[in-house]
């Protein structure tokens, strides 16, 4: 059995093919709900591009661009795209979290056994504990750097 993003998304097909845009734009916000994955989410912001082209095609229809311009308002497809985007930058942003909490955890254990190493006089355990840190901070780095796009930094 498909599932509910499946048989929604399936839904939408079939209201746009029928031309009942209204309908087809609340069943795929409705899909955009039920999306798990990034594909999905994606999938939804391609339909919604394409419904939207659909509607302008029709410039009387209530759902077009220009009706919407006339109303002081925003194409409902568009912005369900713009939502859509948007949810999936959120995600991006709530794993590079997670991973930013992950890494300060080692960051902080490593730390730890570095003050104890070096409170105890074990300048061996201190070393692990400095390459330790010194390898999370290059993690972090990567981190940030994949989350703005850049690739890797210069190292000095």
């Amino acid at each position: 059995m498909p599932n509910l993003y499946q048989l929604v998304l399936q839904l939408n097909h079939a209201a746009a093919d029928a031309h009942e845009y209204e309908v087809a734009y609340y069943l795929l916000a409705a899909a955009l709900h039920a999306a798990k994955t990034d594909p999905q989410i994606d999938a939804v912001i391609q339909r919604a591009t394409e419904q939207e082209a659909e509607v302008d095609a029709q410039p009387e229809h209530p759902l077009s661009k220009g009706q919407a311009k006339e109303r002081g308002t925003a194409q409902l497809f568009r912005s369900l795209a713009v939502i859509a985007e948007s949810r999936r930058a959120g995600k991006k942003a709530h794993g590079a979290l997670k991973q930013n909490r992950a890494l300060k955890r080692q960051f902080d254990a490593a730390h730890a056994k570095g003050m104890k190493a070096l409170n105890e006089g074990n300048y061996e355990a201190l070393d692990e504990a400095i390459k330790s840190e010194g390898e999370v901070v290059d993690a972090q780095d990567r981190l940030v750097l994949e989350q703005a796009g850049k690739g890797q930094r210069q190292k000095d």
